[in-house]
Parts: C-alpha cells; structure tokens; sequence
C-alpha cells in the first residue's frame, strides 16, 4: 500500500513539473531576421543613440583609447584585469589572480593568470605591463596615464606571471588602475607589446584592434548605423574559466529619430538598450505594446548636476558663492520630471555614489559629515533661493546701477554659462531650471549648449564656467578622492589629462588640508577602520568647498527583449552593475548567463548547501526560498552561478549524523583488529601448546567482514532516510 501511495506522488509530481522544464521556447513575432548582415538569433544587438558609434570609414578608423579615437563596441573586445561588481562590493579577479602590497604600500605585485592570451594568440604576460607602464610614462598625451607618471618609479617583472610596481609614496588604491570601473580610467591600459612596440601611440589606429576579450570586429556598416563583432572561439576564458558569451555575435546599432527606435525594438532589431538613450516615453511606450519586452530597475550609480564648478574663475572661487548656486537647484520638482524612469530622488548628500546596500556605512557618514558642515559654516544643502539671495547681499554682490543684474564689488557683473549638453535631457532639464532661478535673485546665467564630445573639451581646457552632466560617479567610496589632490593642478590654459581629464574644478591656491589626509588615506588599509575615520575627514573637507552640487541620483530602467535570449538580470538578482553601458560587463558576466529561446532550456538538480531567497530563473520562473540541505531542479545556468557563489552543489550533502556513525563503526573496527593482532601474537608465543589459530584467525576477521556489511547498511539506511 505504502509503495502504491509513493507511485502516485510521484506520478502526481511529474504531471505537475513537465511544464517547467520542458524548453520553454518563446514565439518570435517578427520575421525580420535579415536586417543585419549575421544571423539574427545568433546576435545581440545593443542599441546606443552616440553618432560615433559607428565610422564613415571602417579600415581607417581608431580604436585608441589613449587619445579618445575610438569606435563604439569596441569595450566588447577589451577587457580588465578586475572587475568590481558595484551591485554587491564584490571584487573579481579576471586576467590575474591576485595581489598584494608591501612596504607601507608603496610596493605592488601583481600575479597574472596562466593561459590569458591576446586575441591573436599571443601570451598576455609580465612584458606586456613592463611596456605599458614605460609607454605611459614616455607620452604625458597619453589619456589614463597621469597616475603611472605621479607615482609609479619602476616596473620589473620577475617571471612571465609576475609584475612588481615600485611607487614614489604609498598608494593603497593603486590596484583600481587595472580594475573595471577603476579610479583613473574607464578601460584597459595594458597593451600587446609585440602590436604596439614599433607604433606611435598617440597616432596608431590600433585597427584592427589586438585585445584579450570575447569579441573580434566583423565588419562596420555606416550606412545602416551598425557595427557588428563576432566571438571569438578561441578565446583564453573558455578554457581556463568555463566563461563563453551565448551569443556568437554582437552589434552596435546606432538609434534614429524615437517613433523609429520604438519601431526597431518591436521589430525585433534590438535585444538590449542604453537607459539614458531611450528615454522613458519610449519605454513606456513599448512596455504597453510589446509583451516580450522586460524592464529592470537600478540605480545608475552616478548624480546629475553641476560636475564641475570652474574653481579658478573669480567670483566661482569663492565657495559660499558655489553654495548659493546650488542653493538654487530645485531638486524635489526636477526629480519629479526625472526622464529616464518612472521617478528618481533628490540628491540628500552632494556626491555621486550608488545607493546599493553594502554602502550603507558611508551614506551614514555622509548624513553626519553633511551636518557638521552645516553647523560650522552655516552652509546648508538643499533648494532654499532666499539663503541664495542672502548670501550673495552678505557678499556685497548687489545690483549697484539699477539693471537688475548684481554686481561684485568692483563692478562685473554676475554673470555666468551653463555649458550644457540638450540632447541629453537629465542634465540640460536642471541647467534650464538653474538658470531660470539664478535669474530671479539677480543673476545673469545663459545656457552654453554644446555637443556631448565639447563638453569634454571644455573640462580638459577650462574654458568654461559651469558644467552641467553627470555630477559624480563613485564606483568604490575609498577612491572618491584620488584626483582632488593639488598635484593634478596645471596652470590655467594648458590642457589636463589629470582627475579624469579635468582638473579647474580644483582651486589655486589650494588648501593643503585635504592633500594631507589625501595623503594619510593612501596609507591605510582600505577596509580598516582608521581609514574610514580619514575617509570621512577627507569628506569634511571637500563637502566645505562644495566641488560639485548635484540635483538628484540617477536611477534607471533598462530594456531586455526575450524574443531571442533570455536569462537577463531582474531587479532580484542583477548579476553584476553597471551593466548598461560597460562593455566587459555584459559580454563577461551577462551574455554568458543567456540562453537562445531557439534552443530548449537545460535543467539539473542541484543541493542547497545554504539559505537561497527567492530568485527569477533565466528561465523567468520564480524559485525558492531555500534553506541548507533541500534541493531542485533549476535552469542549468543558474545551477552554475549558485555552486560558483558556493551555495549549492552537484552531489547531496552528507546527511546529519552519518559521519558521526561511520567513525563510530570504523573506530570499533581498529579496536577489534588491534585486538586479534595482540591475541594471535599471544597464542603463538605459547610454545607447549601447539594450536592451529587459522580458523580462529578466519572467525574473527569474518566478524570484521560483517562489520563492514552493517557499516554499508547503515550508509545506505540513513540516506533513504534522507
């Protein structure tokens, strides 16, 4: 009866679970599979609105980070030494192993993984970085080298797996120059020694491009606004890390006008988007017409406002006059038209730092250091015009001839430019805004709109009064400050390729307050408690000068199509941030977690060796929560993901107790051995009395052989149990 009873269960279990695993195929609704030149279901198209994506000339083009030529998808082919996963805090190790310091941090080693290899299949080794560095050090033109040529004095390479960096002073950050997102740049600055040895690099194409990553250029075709790379087989992570992209191809697609964009997602030409490229009218758009379209929610992990306040014109130098302006910045009705999601929040704290929950510590900080500020100086965050108008009356910045427009003391007016970019509504909202409130206490503010490449070109030369873009990226707290030293200064008029390439939103003279503790900070471990405590008086004091004032945070929704792939991140589990717009993100942690809805889902079981919440499935099915010790059946790439992050596994666990009763049984076997050993050694040292011990000797390892039959029992016993 108890067998029929189990029968049916079972039976009653599998009717219910077949539609679970089966292949879960999605229907594709559109048969326009031939717009790109590569097969449609084998692609991923990322769509991107940035006009020079995409070359005229494809065989003439740049892909030379160094000196800012370079065309878009080219990131899929690149990648870094470490990834930080700014969603969790978590560090991950790609091309090297790891690292250590020493000597007060002011020595870096370096261990390089076995079997990395350039994409032509050239060893990626310990002479790679020798030469980079000196290449850096070589050309000050260089974009991302300013930190080589500051600190590094000598680069030496032990073994072909082993760099060791010598610095002039401690720098415990020194290892986020090799990491994405890093603290000095945005992209790779090892280069292939044997491609770029006999180059110039501030002129060399580097076409076609020589990287590490998953991805070769395929082809470039300016007319249809796309670029289009093919993965590479033999790329080094297949082997050595188990890490292949699902997808065989990847295409850049450069967006038209927004009725067309709309168009081209529900046709099926895009898979993925850039955020600050549809807008949220398109978004919303397609989320109501176009079912096999999901959306995910995140925080973008920068502010928007004013990025840069140029601190070496008179009166901006003045850091109450910084506090009056953003005394202007409406925050609460300008977060409220926020363009890029259903809503945002207004900036509590004048930084750009994501608001993830292992950051907790320092938001608090924040809060605290924020309101210290506020009751030393009397300087107070948040929109308040009045305080504005008395700040600059308390100034003796007044109207002194009737126009209307305040004047200084010697007469100038107060007047200012707001460059700003209209094409990208998040920040050209705000400077529209800003200037409209400025004007209304007597200020004379005009908008400098200009083209998103001249916004950098205005930070690079200082030719501009006030920048409105993305106020502040932070990727990791203990880098904040790593370009407000007074060293990145260069004197006005000369171009800087320091602090990110902008370096007038530095005051001169400066106050060496913050170069002291900059200094201090580089000293310290950063995940040490002392640090934090320096951290946070580095904070006081570049809060006091108010180097940046931004509006609100960014949070933003981006598009996944499962018409062709599934397996996107959700807002539960978001496998890695940034992943909208960093390039060795998607194609190394997400594009390998897809699955083709041509081909039927895989499942395995796997054990739970620890608690799970609930999670979305790659094949959109909610499981869990569970707890140590159960198990299920899951999509295979989320098996691999929870026994990579060790909290399952293939095989079941060792039931409670059984190790306990195994040694148990093992222990009293030895004794019983033990004991026929001294028994038969005593019988035969027995000289008058000759006696043939075989059978006795047989009997009692025969007791031996019935130990170990019960010991199997029991194993197998206690695991039915199970």
């Amino acid at each position: 009866m108890k067998g029929k009873i189990l029968t049916m269960l079972l039976v009653i279990l599998l009717s219910i679970s077949m539609p679970l695993i089966g292949t879960n195929k999605v229907s594709i609704v559109t048969a326009e599979t031939d717009f790109y030149p590569v097969p449609r279901e084998e692609s991923v198209v990322f769509a991107t609105t940035d006009l020079e994506a995409v070359p005229v000339n494809a065989s003439a083009s740049y892909y030379n980070w160094f000196i800012f030529k370079h065309v878009g998808g080219w990131e899929w082919e690149y990648e870094s030494d470490i990834i930080y996963n700014q969603a969790t805090g978590e560090t991950i190790f790609w091309r090297v192993t790891g690292y250590e310091y020493s000597n007060n941090y002011t020595t870096f080693t370096l261990h390089i993984r076995h079997g990395v290899h350039w994409n032509d299949g050239v060893p990626y080794t310990s002479a790679d970085y020798v030469f980079s560095m000196a290449m850096l050090k070589q050309y000050p033109a260089l974009f991302g080298g300013d930190v080589v040529r500051k600190y590094v004095t000598s680069v030496t390479a032990p073994d072909n797996y082993t760099v060791v960096f010598q610095l002039n002073s401690p720098l415990a950050i020194f290892h986020r120059l090799f990491s994405t997102p890093g603290a000095w740049t945005w992209f790779n600055v090892v280069v292939p020694e044997h491609i770029w040895k006999n180059v110039d690099p501030t002129t060399f194409k580097n076409n076609p491009p020589v990287e590490t990553g998953p991805f070769r250029l395929y082809g470039s075709y300016p007319q249809q606004r796309y670029n289009v790379w093919v993965r590479d087989d033999n790329y080094w992570a297949k082997d050595v890390l188990g890490v292949f992209p699902a997808n065989k191809y990847a295409i850049q697609y450069v967006l038209g006008s927004t009725d067309q964009s709309i168009a081209d997602w529900i046709n099926g030409r895009i898979d993925m988007n850039s955020p600050s490229d549809f807008g949220w009218q398109a978004t919303k758009t397609v989320m109501a017409i176009d079912k096999q379209t999901m959306i995910v929610n995140f925080p973008g992990g920068c502010t928007v406002g004013i990025r840069s306040f140029n601190c070496r014109r008179y009166p901006l130098d003045i850091p109450a006059v910084r506090w009056a302006i953003s005394n202007c910045i409406n925050s609460e009705k300008l977060a409220a038209i926020y363009p890029l999601a259903n809503s945002t929040t207004p900036s509590e704290i004048p930084w750009g730092m994501s608001t993830f929950p292992y950051l907790a510590k320092y938001f608090t900080a924040g809060r605290e250091v924020l309101a210290q500020v506020e009751a030393d100086t009397g300087f107070k965050w948040g929109y308040d015009p009045q305080k504005a108008a008395e700040t600059f009356d308390n100034l003796l910045f007044t109207d002194r001839n009737g126009d209307g427009i305040r004047e200084t003391p010697n007469g100038t007016q107060l007047a200012w430019e707001i460059a700003c970019i209209p094409t990208n509504p998040e920040s050209y909202n705000i400077a529209v805004d800003l200037a409209s409130e400025l004007n209304k206490i007597g200020c004379k503010v005009t908008l400098r709109e200009v083209t998103n490449p001249m916004i950098d070109q205005l930070g690079f030369t200082g030719d501009f009064d006030i920048i409105m873009a993305s106020s502040q990226c932070v990727g990791w707290p203990m880098e904040m400050f790593s370009g407000w030293s007074s060293s990145n200064y260069v004197p006005p008029g000369n171009r800087s390729t320091t602090n990110n390439g902008w370096s007038y939103e530095i005051p001169y003279p400066f106050d060496t307050t913050l170069d002291t503790l900059i200094a201090r900070l580089n000293s310290e471990d950063p995940d040490s408690s002392q640090a934090f405590e320096t951290w946070k008086q580095c904070l006081y004091v570049w809060m006091k000068y108010l180097f940046i004032a931004p509006a609100y945070d960014t949070q933003l929704s981006n598009l996944f199509s499962t018409k062709y792939w599934t397996g996107w991140p959700t807002d539960t589990n978001m496998y890695i941030q940034p992943y909208a717009w960093w390039g060795p993100t998607q194609a190394l942690i997400i594009w390998p977690r897809l699955q083709s809805t041509q081909a039927p889902m895989t499942y395995t079981t796997v054990w739970f060796i620890a608690a799970v919440p609930q999670f979305t499935g790659v094949d959109e099915i909610t499981y869990g929560p569970y707890v140590s010790g159960e198990s299920f059946s899951i999509p295979k790439s989320d098996a691999v993901r929870l026994i990579t992050d060790e909290k399952a596994t293939y095989t079941p666990p060792v039931p409670p107790g059984l190790l306990d009763t195994v040694n148990s049984i093992y222990t009293k076997q030895t004794s019983l051995e033990t004991a026929i050993t001294a028994l038969t050694n005593k019988v035969n040292a027995i000289p008058t009395t000759p006696v043939d011990i075989t059978s006795l000797t047989t009997l009692l390892y025969g007791i031996i052989g019935l130990q170990a039959i019960v010991l199997i029992v029991v194993i197998i016993l206690m695991i039915r149990k199970k």
